[in-house]
């Protein structure tokens, strides 16, 4: 294949900072991207606010397909997202845009170079012993990179990485509609209070309002006993048992996959939660699962841990929950009758059950994709010859 050495620069037609205003919860005009809103892989639109502006300055910071957005500022200095989606959007003012030119480069392949180590090596060196991070597009853009001169094969090792990153995200929605039944049910079952039986009811008076007469309502400490981190907790002293564990840590992705030996052995009958601190980020592992540093776990002999894990997402969803973890444990629930956390679990097991298997697939895709990566877009593969589906 025939390399050329090229730089952002080179292969941009503009280079611009973002718009200055403040997000806006309600739609009053364009989706307003943010460095926060590009830091994960993929977009959650959804959690993405609006601006005002004003039609003189919509076209100037509107983004188009294939303009490369990248973070000037702070921690996150150096993240970028190609934007590629068909959604009304301009960028935030911490936001750098290339607008890479098309004759020259398809924009996919300079996604992938800017997930690389070269390019994460060359911002760590420009922003090491800086005590307030950063970095301008003079400097950005003078980053340096070997890429195919013939557009096709861009094209190709494009194609190959983003085959991987179109598996994720299909997974990703799969996951969402499974979380998304599940939260209906729990909401139907126990916050509109439509459970199975619900038609002969009788009601009464509560500080949480009226409830079913053999429901009652309690503290969520009350069901949860945090335990001593540093011992060790396994299958047989703790899980046969159907006690609930839970651990609390504060990482962002894959919460608790540490490395490959298990602690604490994890399956559809006992399964665990692994609680975010400051993150309101939680998930339910029903699989193989294996503890790291910084965890704290915490067990229940009483409640469910499907029920449990609504419960708590419940609070979060309704903002009750502010963001740490005594603000959570003082808050007042309503507890059900056995029966229906008993049911409502069983029925959601095989749910939880297929969304920790596409999260281990998405694990999997991540690493062969990670893995990939560098090698294609140095040239160590040579994919001239090779087929691409």
């Amino acid at each position: 294949m025939n390399w050329i050495k090229t730089t952002l620069n080179d292969i941009s037609i503009d280079v611009s900072y973002g718009y200055t205003a403040s997000a806006q919860v309600d739609k009053c005009g364009p989706k307003f991207l943010r460095i926060t809103d590009i830091v994960p892989y993929f977009i959650d639109y959804n959690t993405v606010p609006y601006c005002r502006i004003d039609d003189s300055k919509y076209e100037q910071y509107k983004l188009k397909k294939g303009d490369l957005l990248i973070a000037r500022t702070g921690a996150t200095t150096g993240y970028n997202y190609l934007f590629d989606d068909d959604i009304d959007a301009i960028f935030a003012s911490y936001l750098i845009r290339y607008r890479l030119n098309s004759q020259k480069v398809i924009p996919k392949f300079v996604k992938y170079v800017l997930k690389s180590k070269n390019y994460m090596g060359f911002i760590n060196n420009y922003i090491s012993g800086a005590a307030q991070p950063g970095i301008n597009a003079p400097t950005l853009g003078s980053f340096s990179f070997l890429m195919p001169k013939e557009k096709f094969l861009q094209q190709k090792i494009a194609q190959i990485l983003s085959n991987y990153d179109d598996l994720i995200e299909n997974n990703n929605r799969r996951i969402k509609i499974l979380e998304e039944m599940a939260q209906k049910i729990y909401k139907e079952w126990f916050v509109d209070f439509k459970f199975p039986g619900h038609e002969t009811a009788t009601f009464k008076d509560s500080p949480l309002g009226k409830i079913p007469t053999d429901w009652e309502v309690i503290l969520v400490k009350s069901i949860l006993k945090r335990l001593n981190a540093k011992n060790k907790y396994t299958q047989d002293n703790v899980l046969h048992k159907g006690k609930i564990i839970v651990i609390d840590q504060s990482t962002d992705e894959f919460l608790g996959f540490h490395n490959n030996e298990a602690d604490f052995i994890a399956t559809p009958q006992s399964p665990l939660i692994i609680f975010g601190d400051h993150t309101c980020k939680m998930q339910m592992i029903v699989e193989n699962f294996s503890i790291g540093p910084n965890v704290i776990p915490i067990i229940s002999e009483t409640v469910p841990i499907p029920f449990l894990y609504y419960l708590i997402d419940s609070l979060i969803e309704t903002k009750e929950y502010k963001r740490h973890w005594n603000d959570l444990i003082s808050k007042k629930v309503i507890l059900p009758k056995k029966e229906l956390t008993e049911k409502f679990s069983l029925d959601i097991i095989p749910m939880m059950t297929m969304i920790n298997h596409l999260k281990h697939k998405n694990l999997n895709l991540k690493q062969t994709r990670d893995i990939l990566l560098p090698r294609l877009i140095s040239g160590e593969i040579d994919v001239e010859n090779m087929e691409i589906a």
